[in-house]
């Protein structure tokens, strides 16, 4: 079992990199996208989940490295962690807005908006990684 975390906050990198592996799954943690991308092209099917950043250094979002990892890995789970806020949730009373973000999101995996609590992140995780074994993204 193992994970690919790609986050540029190390307080938010350590604190996934710590349940991960209270929870026995072994991690692979990366600070930008293309270190991130080039080890995963190497071993795509070591991995079961990735949590990655929408927002990473470079000329390309996390949310591309997730696309980018879900061709080579169509069974990986994964979590989008950004500070971004849905339209959906920025009003109250809004709906149906459309999002071209969280469309793109919700064909590759689930999301998770910073900041959040420890404990979220932690329920986040183990969220994720029951899905893989309950069933698929």
């Amino acid at each position: 079992m193992k994970m690919l975390i790609v986050d540029d906050d190390p307080t938010y990198r350590e604190l996934m990199v710590a349940y991960a592996k209270q929870l026995s799954v072994k991690v692979a943690v990366f600070s930008d996208r293309d270190s991130a991308y080039q080890y995963f092209n190497l071993y795509p099917n070591e991995f079961q989940w990735a949590i990655i950043d929408f927002m990473l250094p470079g000329r390309e979002t996390g949310l591309a490295l997730a696309e980018d990892i879900k061709e080579l890995n169509d069974d990986i789970s994964i979590l989008i962690v950004s500070h971004y806020n849905p339209p959906s949730t920025a009003c109250v009373g809004t709906r149906n807005i459309p999002d071209p973000f969280m469309d793109r999101v919700n064909k590759i995996g689930r999301f998770l908006r910073k900041p959040a609590l420890p404990n979220t992140i932690k329920l986040s995780i183990e969220t994720l990684l029951h899905r893989q074994f309950v069933s698929p993204l």
